[in-house]
């Protein structure tokens, strides 16, 4: 199965170059086809698109409005729907290891696709605090790698990539976790939309996810 995806023309943010957007979107999206067999192409076709990826500030028609600086970082739609929605409030970062971003609230970008690819494909939350599904970000954090538990989310709904190598990346995680893995913390998305927060600590400032 092949699913299209494209970048609203009309809903930018301006300091991102395309070609850093199209990147990080391009390993995100990588990232959960390696594990399921399913490919994403890019489209230009935005309004036929399987999934529309956009930033938008405020109340912006989906009835979900974002809270602006901090808070809700992005919200997606599950599958039928397929909207990606980022908050254009936010400072987002493409590049690697924030390099030239000097804001301490900067988010990550490709850590925060990631994770809303995860509620696209029907994904909702992890309790395991090392998924990618987990619902909080802290500032200037690159969280991309997906987990065991984020593999078995994804692979419960739509089978395994048969070149995927489960067993290593099972090996790998249990070799950094004495505690071992929590399995399944990732669960099936029964909502229409699921939000990404991010948690911040400064200069005493604590805002809680949702």
């Amino acid at each position: 199965m092949t699913l299209t995806y494209a970048f609203s023309p009309d809903h930018r943010v301006g300091y991102l170059s395309a070609k850093d957007v199209r990147r990080v979107f391009r390993r995100a999206f990588d990232r959960w086809s390696a594990a399921i067999p399913v490919s994403f192409r890019e489209s230009e076709e935005y309004g036929s698109s399987d999934i529309k990826i956009g930033w938008y500030r405020g109340d912006h028609g989906d009835g979900e409005a974002f809270d602006g600086v901090l808070g809700v970082l992005a919200h997606a739609f599950s599958p039928e729907n397929g909207r990606l929605h980022l908050d254009a409030a936010e400072t987002w970062a493409a590049a690697d290891d924030f390099d030239g971003v000097t804001s301490r609230v900067a988010v990550d970008l490709e850590s925060v696709a990631t994770h809303e690819i995860g509620h696209v494909l029907g994904l909702a939350h992890s309790s395991v605090k090392e998924a990618v599904m987990y619902p909080s970000l802290s500032p200037r954090m690159k969280k991309v790698e997906l987990k065991v538990d984020d593999v078995e989310g994804i692979q419960a709904l739509y089978g395994s990539n048969p070149n995927f190598k489960f067993n290593s990346l099972l090996a790998s995680e249990n070799s950094s976790n004495s505690n071992g893995v929590g399995m399944m913390g990732v669960r099936r998305s029964s909502a229409a939309w699921n939000h990404f927060a991010l948690l911040v600590c400064l200069s005493g400032m604590l805002l809680s996810c949702i």
